[in-house]
C-alpha cells in the first residue's frame, strides 16, 4: 500500500513536472489569429472530462485499496481575461477482497462523491502551455463498508462467526482544495490538461451501523484488533488528466 509520505513525494514530483512544462513554454507567446477566432466564437468557457489518481490519508481507506481512480466532469466559466469559475462532479469506488466469513452479497467497499467549486487564475492566456492556479471548496459524500470486530464476542470465543460483521458509516462534509494545472492548447476547440490538487478535510464519526444497530466507534475493533478510529481524514493528493472543450 502507498504511504502518505510516498504519496506526498509523488505530489511534489507532479508539481515539479508542471513547473518544467511552464518553464518550457515561450516567455512571451503572441496571441494568434486562431486564438482570437476561438475566443470570439466560444465566449463562455470550457467543459471537460477526466480520470484521476487519488490517495486519501485515512488508514480506513487502505482496507479497500492503495488508491482510487475518480472519474469526473467539470465546467469552467470565463470572467475577463484571467479569472475562471469552476464547478466539478467526481465519483470513485474501491472494493476490498471478499471475506469468507461474510456472504458474497455483502463485501467491503468504499464509495465517494465529490462536488468541487473554486476560482482559478490563469498565469498565461496565450501559447501552447497555459498554467493556472486555484482554490475553493470540496463537498464530499462518503460511504464506507468494512469489517469490524465485536470485542465482547471476541473475548468470549475468537473463533465464533459472530466475532466479525460488516459495519457501515456514511457522512457529508465540506473541505478545502488547492490546485495547479496546465492547459495544453493545440490550436483547436478541444485541448488536454493535467492538474495536481491537494484536498484537505476530515470527518468525525459518531456511529457505525451493523444492521439496524448504531454503535459508537470506540466500542468496536478493526481487523488488527485495535479500537476503531472516530475520524476519517480524506486529505490527500489528486492528479487529474483529461480533455476540455470550449463552449
Amino acid at each position: 500500500m502507498i504511504s502518505y509520505r510516498r504519496a506526498r513525494t509523488r505530489g511534489r514530483w507532479w508539481v515539479a513536472c508542471l513547473a518544467l512544462l511552464v518553464a518550457a513554454s515561450p516567455a512571451r507567446a503572441e496571441r494568434t489569429l486562431q486564438d482570437e477566432i476561438l475566443e470570439s466564437k466560444y465566449r463562455h468557457g470550457d467543459y471537460g472530462i477526466y480520470a484521476a489518481w487519488y490517495d486519501p490519508v485515512a488508514a480506513q481507506f487502505n482496507e479497500h485499496g492503495s488508491y482510487a481512480i475518480p472519474v469526473g466532469v467539470k465546467v469552467r466559466l470565463r470572467w475577463k481575461a484571467r479569472i475562471r469559475f469552476e464547478g466539478e462532479f467526481a465519483y470513485y469506488r474501491t472494493s476490498g477482497e471478499p471475506r469468507p466469513i461474510l456472504s458474497t452479497a455483502s463485501t467491503p467497499e468504499f464509495d465517494g462523491v465529490q462536488v468541487t467549486t473554486g476560482v482559478q487564475g490563469m498565469l498565461r492566456t496565450s501559447g501552447l502551455l497555459r498554467p493556472y492556479v486555484g482554490a475553493g471548496l470540496v463537498f464530499v459524500s462518503l460511504a464506507n463498508d468494512f469489517v469490524v470486530v465485536r470485542p465482547e464476542v471476541y473475548e468470549l470465543d475468537p473463533t465464533l462467526p459472530e466475532v466479525r460483521a460488516l459495519g457501515r458509516w456514511s457522512e457529508l462534509d465540506v473541505g478545502f482544495h488547492a490546485q495547479v494545472g496546465v492547459d495544453i492548447h493545440l490550436g483547436s476547440r478541444a485541448f488536454p490538461f493535467v492538474e495536481y490538487r491537494q484536498l484537505s478535510g476530515s470527518i468525525g464519526l459518531d456511529e457505525v451501523r451493523i444492521g439496524p444497530a448504531r454503535i459508537d466507534p470506540s466500542e468496536l475493533w478493526n481487523e488488527q484488533l485495535q479500537v476503531l478510529s472516530d475520524e476519517y481524514d480524506y486529505s490527500g493528493p489528486t492528479v487529474l488528466l483529461g480533455l476540455k472543450i470550449y463552449f
